[in-house]
């Protein structure tokens, strides 16, 4: 049962092109698959191979998906101001939005639950900003619950099996545990 009971998840990640934006989305994608959901994944990205728009929806369902695309997603997962800008609107009431702590340009409507987490600096930790996408994949599946986090590092391996890469997402996995709600549960349990 996905968290709050919702029959069908949709999570979207947005961030600048060179963020690994799509390669997060179908590792993701392929994890849920693993953990016994259907998925379905749409790619858009501008024409730039770095530095232009990058978004990947990710929807999630028990059943049959007929749509691809997160209208109003559950989830947004926001490596970039743009990107946090950009979709913020787009976030169904009571839905989660996880971003780079300096990608938080504004202050968000109350009616979502907003994480700013320090990815990108994190990322660096790990030895490189390039992980940034595999940090927010760890924090993602601690605040949500959607995968367990070996079927995600089985997934994420599958892809990029470097070392750093597994690193990341546990130091994400950290960072999203951190950040839970007060009393431990993962963000959207309350929702339902």
């Amino acid at each position: 049962m996905a968290p709050g009971g919702l029959p069908v998840i949709a999570v979207r990640l947005a961030g600048s092109g060179g963020q690994g934006i799509q390669l997060a989305g179908v590792v993701l994608a392929e994890a849920a698959i693993a953990a016994g959901w259907n998925a379905a994944c749409m790619q858009t990205y501008g024409p730039e191979s770095r530095g232009g728009a990058s978004r990947c929806d990710v929807v999630l369902d028990r059943g049959e998906i007929y749509f691809p695309q997160a209208r109003h997603p559950d989830v947004l997962v926001a490596l970039s101001a743009d990107a946090c800008r950009c979709f913020l609107p787009d976030v169904r009431p009571g839905g989660l939005v996880l971003c780079d702590a300096v990608a938080m340009v504004e202050t968000p409507p109350s009616h979502l639950h907003c994480r700013a987490l320090p990815m990108v600096e994190t990322a660096r930790t790990v030895g490189t900003p390039l992980v940034a996408n595999v940090v927010a994949l760890g924090a993602l599946c601690a605040l949500t619950e959607l995968v367990p986090l070996d079927v995600l590092a089985r997934a994420l391996a599958a892809r990029r099996p470097e070392p750093r890469n597994q690193q990341a997402l546990q130091a994400g996995f950290s960072l999203g545990e951190a950040a839970r709600l007060d009393d431990g549960s993962p963000v959207g349990e309350e929702r339902g």
